[in-house]
């Protein structure tokens, strides 16, 4: 459910921050500014997406070691963790 929230919130980052580069953009009297957006938006996104999986397999961690959920076994492993 959180999952569907994060991805709500991303989709409204990315449009206004879509929007906000635009106006800069069009309006910028020389590079430097769109050079040092665009680095923003690499450096925003790479740390956005990490602290995303961290929370992500943090919950999943949570869940297989409150045995809510049994790990899967695939034929060429001997045994999972916690099964």
């Amino acid at each position: 459910m959180w999952v569907d929230a994060i991805v709500w919130s991303i989709a409204a980052t990315w449009t206004m921050f879509a929007m906000f580069s635009a106006v800069v953009v069009l309006n910028a009297d020389d590079a430097g500014v769109p050079i040092l957006l665009i680095l923003m938006l690499v450096a925003g996104a790479a740390l956005g997406l990490v602290v995303v999986l961290r929370a992500l397999l943090r919950q999943a961690a949570a869940v297989l070691k409150n045995g809510r959920a049994k790990a899967v076994h695939f034929s060429t492993w001997k045994r999972c963790a916690g099964s």
